[in-house]
This record gives C-alpha cells, structure tokens and sequence, in this order.
C-alpha cells in the first residue's frame, strides 16, 4: 500500500481499481491501511482482503483465471528459448 503513497500513486490506484472492478464486477473498492474493503450495495454483500486471506484469495484467482498453468504455478518452472529469456526465467524463479 505504501506504492500508492509516492509519486504517481493515484494513477497507480486507479488502474488497481479498474483491474479490481473486472475481476469483481458489481463490487466498489476502498483502500484500508493493510488491504481491500470490497462492497456490492445491489446484494449487500462485502467482504475485505487482508494479510490473512490474501493467500487464499490469490490461490482462488489464480485458478479460475488459468493464471496458474500459465506461469506453472508458485513452485512450477519454466522452459525459455533463447539467452535472454533464460536470464529473464532465472530472475523470475530467483523471485519466488
């Protein structure tokens, strides 16, 4: 959250926001000091990702959107062709 605080933070903030409203569409979101209130006023319903459920919610989003077989999952592996994508794999895989 401290991204959103520097310079260019509020652009920042709204592709965050548009990228949300696609993926929980119906729902407002509000930053939190540590996480995301999301808020449907049609269904009452709300809900908030924080430390605590981030995982979870991550694994979930990663599933349904095919995301985890595109990257090989949190522990999967890649198979680059060419110099360059090797270093970039490696990089990557040194992220994790």
């Amino acid at each position: 959250m401290a991204l959103l605080n520097e310079k260019g933070g509020a652009e920042k903030k709204e592709q965050i926001i548009s990228a949300l409203t696609i993926l929980f569409p119906g729902y407002t979101v509000q930053f939190l000091p540590r996480g995301l209130f999301f808020n449907n006023a049609t269904t009452k319903s709300s809900f908030t990702v924080d430390e605590n459920n981030f995982d979870a919610i991550r694994t979930v989003l990663n599933e349904v959107s095919g995301l985890h077989n595109a990257t090989g999952g949190q522990n999967g592996s890649f198979n680059p062709k060419g110099e360059m994508a090797a270093k970039i794999a490696a990089k990557l895989m040194r992220g994790r």
